[in-house]
């Protein structure tokens, strides 16, 4: 099988999306008063460097599944053994 590359792309942005939203809207404020941080001490920290490592170990993640789940395949998969009926 192949893997396609471009799923891995969209996939490694999916702890970025429900990061954003759990840090932002939902939990966003709470979040900031129990790690002891202010508006002014997050707007020095270099986001674009935060979020570039963050997409890299999430592209990394998401390679290493791809390459573990390429061969589930139908019933008989590696991780699930063989089909017992009784």
């Amino acid at each position: 099988m192949e893997m396609n590359y471009n799923m891995l792309f969209l996939t490694a942005l999916v702890p970025m999306i429900i990061g954003f939203v759990w840090y932002g809207p939902l939990f966003g404020k709470a979040w900031m008063v129990e790690m002891g941080f202010t508006k002014e001490s997050l707007a020095k920290a270099n986001m674009f460097k935060i979020l570039f490592f963050s997409y890299l170990f999430s592209l990394m993640i998401s390679f290493f599944l791809a390459t573990v789940v390429i061969h589930q395949t139908g019933i008989f998969s590696t991780l699930a053994g063989e089909l017992r009926l009784c």
